[in-house]
């Protein structure tokens, strides 16, 4: 026995295995974020490929249009976009094949644009507009360039797209830079920001229909629920209260909302209209002059029906006034007749006003309105194009003869052709059958897009092209959208209202961003929101008001407004152990999860302590998982409400999230790859783009052992023995 127990210690234990670890790509390749040596639009991959042959990959993160990874041996890589030395190459020369990143072989974790070394240096490389290199300058950096001098940093993560990057040292405490207001830095709202919706991520949208108000805004969800935000201190909200609300909030418990219409008044104050979906409309707001149609000039501080009928198709309110179409294509007004808004036919005193609907002629034909500060447009089902109420800017469109004001329906011009129209404060737009737009008015923003700030009296084309298909306007501003998606602003942007990241006039129009999938536009009094083909909801605006916060439904708490171009710590905890996951979510060492939902210090995420990894959307959670395994869901942007969701699995290990889908990339215990949400870029690897709304299992491999997602593409590790 002795001798066999000698034996036996004298055997050799096994060897460890040796992994080999491949990385893969999949998406769209504009820049050669997938690697795979080509790049450009309309190239991409459905499907998974191998970048390269190399199989020593051990860390990968995938971002915008970028792609960096560390291998075994300590070296770091990148390929993709590089207009701003992103890659950290010191070029500004896009890859399409990975190339090293200088000749370091002590990275030990990128997640773009920031680093982490073995020996506890922080490193940072790309643009630097907002300080986000943390350089204590704005200086952008082509090859990585360490942040300071402290060897002492334990984790790095930023959220998307380089906004505030956040860091915890080994001494545990927390601190973020850069020129954003997740972490109570300042961020140009100007440019369009997702609204927290309160989305089910069962539904490929999330909001059906929405309208901006004067300081406010509001979504209707495919459950039928109404949503608000914004000021509310006059009670004009409709929720009831007297809270302004930065973040979303239900109006009321009913499900059956279809329709919404805010309105916009000089005062900042407005009155608002819904449709339900059985075709009865609903109101609340100002009243001063019976706008609501309610037989009384009573404020309402929720909404109260309009009369019994059950036929109200759409609504257009002016400052003072409403007009309204029934399904059975007749045409309605109430409120003030100043100008003879009211259309009338002379019958009524400029003064006087209405406080229940009457009817606009006699006519049965009416199928488009859209009404300014004073005066409306309209489309019959013949294509002629109507237009009453005040002239003193040339916005009706009438010139022989021109005499001012109209208080009946005179027809513009002798044209059939006219298929859209949209109404701003002292200027009209209207889209021909044949795609062309037009317009005519008051000039003097460079609302009408022609290059110029003189009045036009009459319809006058913009341009040459054909191709317009819908078109919005509000006070001095026009929004218009292309058939190939692309949105185009022009017009007032004192406040950065038309979405171009700046705050100068354009008059003529100018695409915003670069995105090709947007469905309609809305503006408030200095605000806009932006729809796109799935749903979701942006906002931009107001950057010169007080106010900008609650009406951009963003969550803004505007605590501190200073850009920060160097670490600065958050707090005096010194019991921060982890980052979560992307976008901001961290782990005390007691097991509390905090995330910062635009707020100028972390919030705690509920009372769970097992969380082993959350993922955010901006600072906001939208995934969890638990220690055992258990996958959850946030469906609003409350930090408490969240649910576990996909089934009652115990087996999820990883997930990341890009709320530019919105998609998730998720893997399991056992090596499976698993997809969720929007996959029009094919960056789901299924080989087709089609949308999933519950995680469906990418291939049938089982040695996936990280992702990282993109914007339009994703990247994974594969592992083998």
């Amino acid at each position: 026995m002795i001798k066999d127990v000698i034996v036996a210690a004298q055997k050799t234990p096994p060897a460890p295995p040796v992994y080999f670890n491949e990385v893969w790509t999949a998406g769209q390749d504009i820049n050669g974020e997938l690697g795979q040596n080509t790049s450009g639009f309309g190239i991409g991959r459905s499907s998974p490929v191998q970048v390269g042959t190399d199989t020593n990959w051990s860390n990968i993160s995938a971002f915008a249009n970028l792609t960096h990874a560390i291998k075994t041996d300590g070296t770091l890589w990148a390929w993709g976009n590089n207009q701003n030395g992103q890659i950290g190459d010191n070029t500004t020369i896009s890859r399409s094949l990975p190339v090293q990143i200088g000749t370091d072989t002590n990275w030990k974790f990128v997640i773009s644009p920031l680093g982490l070394k073995t020996n506890g240096t922080l490193w940072s490389w790309g643009r630097n507009l907002g300080g986000e290199l943390g350089q204590n300058d704005t200086i952008s950096r082509s090859s990585p360039t360490q942040i300071g001098t402290g060897t002492d940093w334990a984790y790095v993560n930023t959220f998307a797209l380089g906004g505030t990057p956040v860091a915890i040292k080994s001494n545990g405490t927390l601190w973020v830079w850069g020129a954003s207001d997740q972490a109570g830095l300042s961020r140009d709202s100007r440019l369009p920001e997702l609204v927290y919706e309160d989305m089910d991520y069962t539904q490929i949208r999330s909001y059906s229909n929405f309208s901006m108000g004067a300081y406010m805004g509001y979504g209707i969800g495919f459950d039928g629920k109404l949503w608000g935000w914004g000021a509310n201190t006059s009670r004009i909200l409709g929720d009831g209260t007297n809270v302004n609300k930065t973040l979303p909030v239900q109006i009321g418990i009913d499900t059956n909302w279809s329709k919404i219409y805010a309105g916009v008044d000089s005062s900042g104050n407005s009155h608002n209209f819904s449709i339900k979906t059985d075709d009865t409309l609903w109101t609340w707001g100002t009243n001063t002059v019976g706008q609501l149609g309610l037989l009384d000039t009573t404020f309402r501080s929720i909404p109260v029906q309009v009369g019994p009928d059950t036929n109200w198709k759409t609504v257009s309110q002016g400052e003072s006034f409403t007009i309204a179409l029934k399904t059975n294509g007749t045409m309605w007004a109430w409120g003030r007749n100043t100008s003879g808004n009211l259309a009338q036919s002379n019958t009524m005193a400029l003064t006087a006003t209405r406080s229940s609907p009457v009817q606009i002629g006699t006519r049965s034909d009416w199928t488009q309105i859209s009404s300014g500060a004073s005066h409306t447009i309209a489309i019959r089902s013949d294509g002629t194009l109507w237009a009453w109420g005040n002239g003193g800017s040339r916005q009706l469109g009438i010139t022989t003869p021109f005499t001012g004001n109209r208080s009946s329906p005179t027809q513009v011009g002798v044209l059939s052709n006219w298929s859209q129209v949209a109404a701003g404060r002292l200027h009209s737009m209207a889209i021909a059958s044949d795609g062309t737009l037009w317009t005519w008015g008051g000039n003097a923003s460079g609302q009408l897009g022609s290059g110029l700030t003189n009045t036009l009296s009459s319809p006058t084309q913009v341009g040459t092209r054909s191709d317009w298909t819908q078109i919005s306007a509000r006070n001095d501003s026009s929004f218009g959208i292309r058939t190939d998606g692309t949105l185009w602003s022009w017009g007032l942007n004192t406040s950065g209202q038309l979405g171009l990241g700046v705050s100068s006039n354009r008059s003529s129009p100018t695409q915003v961003g670069t995105l090709t999938n947007w469905a309609s536009a809305s503006m408030g009094t200095e605000h806009v929101a932006f729809m796109n083909q799935s749903g979701v909801l942006y906002t931009a605006g107001g950057w010169s008001t007080s106010t900008f916060n609650s009406k951009l439904g963003i969550g803004r708490a505007v605590v501190d407004e200073t850009s920060r171009s160097s670490p600065i710590q958050v707090g005096t905890d010194t019991n921060w152990d982890r980052l979560l996951g992307q976008d901001m979510a961290v782990k005390k060492t007691d097991g509390t999860s905090w995330a910062f939902l635009y707020r100028s210090s972390p919030i705690q995420i509920g009372t769970d302590t097992d969380w082993s990894m959350i993922s955010c959307d901006a600072g906001v959670p939208k995934f969890g998982i638990k220690t055992n395994g258990t996958l959850w869901q946030w469906t609003s942007s409350a930090l408490t409400s969240y649910s576990q969701s996909f089934g009652t699995s115990t087996d999820w290990k990883n997930v990341s999230y890009n709320k530019n889908g919105p998609y998730a990339i998720f893997t399991k215990t056992d090596g499976t790859l698993w997809f969720w949400g929007n996959n029009s870029n094919g960056q789901g690897g299924l080989g087709d783009t089609i949308y999933r709304s519950s995680p469906i299992q990418v291939g049938t491999l089982s040695s996936w052992v990280s992702a990282s997602a993109a914007t339009t593409h994703i990247a994974i590790i594969k592992r083998y023995t």
